[in-house]
């Protein structure tokens, strides 16, 4: 179930209406129930390896919890992180694991055929697998107390808005507040409502129209020339954020109206000065669990290893992560590994570039030297963004190769918006959606939007909520288009 269809509004109008109608002690029973029945209606199979892991991580944290030293309570861990592991890795990375063996046999002069397993990836398992690891290792490091209570712990791994693609949440943050949400309250359900109406919009309005353009150019690159090409992968780039950004504002909204806060996972990632400073932005829960827990732990190890040397390894090993969380492909980890590397030199570069602003006085904060530090930041993670989307790496250097060469720039086809698979009136709406997206990400860089519209004049903020609400109606639902499922879905 899509949390950008109606069947999900209509689904998320009765759980409001039943969750606050019971008593506040119970609504959490409430709650696990519609979570299940959610994944259920994907497939019982994905309820079942939820069940699954949701088991492994609570038996093993009470383990760690009783384990009589620190050796016993390591030795736990890791088999319980171990077994976590196993429904993924067999989900998502053991035909790919396999095609690597079979790889390295040929080289060496083998022949084998490895006989790979067709399946289907299991609703948010790379989340709530990241989620049940994150919660053992803080039971280990005395950070959180063990869950008694199974049913408790199976609604932190299982609470629905957050199950397709997060935000990844730490036990200490949601489990107190699954136990006791805040109680009703007028204005926290409005801005929930328009947190929900404003992620419906980019993701109807704009999302999916960016993504048609995106589809139609990388399912064939080769019929595409250098200026459509450069398009399609500037599309994507704002699709992938428009995409995975209103997926959190509707999961983030849906939860204010339960009384939870799920933590923020985005903050104007493309006004990112440095590729550093982008992971601070984009993705910030799966960007401060790598930070948390494989980062700084292996840092600490290496405390004595003065040399940064191994900082940069580190950092290379824990971006190197990120691309195969994403998916068991060689883009994924050129994706990865370009985003490491891109950090390393800019690490590396540091002095050398205050040395040299300050050798030709350069203002550092000025417009220009921002907008310079930003557009370049831009175009480095767009350039990513290719191994991101491409299916292999050979479609990805056929469109590099079409970028750089400048193919067919000279040739009137080449220019043609027609072949982008979208009408003119979907790609005037596309346009204007984008625009206004734009001007409310630059508008709330720097204050609350939703706690500016409050104080607005109520005629005002009527207008803007019934605006949001016919844009989705008129330019979401009854577009010319099939609507696509979210990206990170996918993960």
């Amino acid at each position: 179930m899509s949390l950008s269809s109606f069947l999900y509004l209509l689904f998320f109008f009765i759980i409001i209406l039943i969750h606050y109608l019971l008593p506040q002690r119970i609504r959490w029973v409430w709650l696990l129930i519609v979570s299940y029945l959610f994944c259920i209606y994907a497939s019982p199979g994905f309820a079942l390896v939820l069940l699954l892991v949701t088991a492994i991580a609570y038996v093993d944290g009470l383990l760690i919890a009783r384990a009589g030293n620190r050796k016993v309570k390591l030795t736990v861990l890791l088999l319980g992180m171990f077994l976590a592991v196993i429904p993924l890795f067999v989900a998502k990375y053991l035909n790919f694991s396999l095609s690597i063996i079979e790889a390295a046999l040929r080289v060496l002069g083998g022949s084998v055929d490895f006989v790979g397993m067709d399946i289907l990836l299991p609703l948010g398992i790379s989340f709530y697998t990241f989620q049940a690891l994150s919660y053992l290792m803080d039971i280990f490091s005395d950070v959180l107390k063990p869950e008694r209570n199974f049913a408790r712990f199976a609604l932190y791994q299982a609470f629905f808005p957050k199950l397709i693609a997060g935000p990844i949440e730490r036990g200490g943050a949601l489990l107190p507040q699954l136990l006791d949400p805040k109680p009703f309250d007028y204005q926290r359900m409005l801005d929930g409502l328009v947190r929900i109406g404003w992620g419906f919009f980019k993701k109807l309005v704009v999302a999916d129209r960016l993504g048609v353009i995106a589809n139609t150019v990388f399912a064939a690159p080769g019929d595409f020339h250098s200026p459509l090409i450069v398009l399609a992968v500037f599309a994507y780039s704002f699709q992938i954020y428009i995409d995975f950004s209103a997926y959190c504002d509707i999961a983030i909204g849906s939860a204010k109206l339960l009384g939870i806060d799920l933590v923020e996972n985005f903050n104007s990632p493309y006004f990112s000065r440095s590729i550093t400073d982008f992971w601070r932005r984009w993705h910030i829960s799966l960007t401060s669990w790598l930070r948390d827990y494989i980062f700084t732990p292996l840092n600490f190890t290496l405390r004595r290893k003065r040399s940064k040397i191994y900082q940069y390894i580190l950092i290379i090993l824990v971006f190197l992560v990120s691309g195969l969380w994403h998916g068991a492909n060689y883009t994924f980890i050129i994706w990865g590994l370009l985003h490491g590397a891109y950090q390393v030199i800019e690490a590396a570069t540091l002095k050398m570039r205050s040395r040299f602003a300050e050798r030709f006085n350069i203002d550092r904060e000025s417009f220009g030297h921002r907008f310079f530090e930003i557009a370049g930041t831009f175009l480095l993670v767009t350039f990513t963004w290719i191994f991101f989307r491409a299916q292999n790496i050979h479609e990805a250097g056929q469109i590099i190769k079409s970028i750089v060469t400048f193919e067919g720039i000279t040739e009137q086809s080449a220019w043609s918006l027609s072949l982008l698979g979208l009408a003119q009136p979907d790609l005037l709406i596309m346009v204007f959606g984008l625009i206004i997206v734009v001007i409310v990400q630059v508008a709330g860089h720097n204050c609350n939007l939703i706690r500016e519209l409050n104080i607005q004049p109520l005629p005002f903020r009527w207008l803007v909520y019934l605006s949001l609400i016919f844009a989705v109606i008129i330019f979401g639902y009854f577009g010319i288009y099939t609507a696509e499922n979210f990206i990170y879905a996918g993960f």
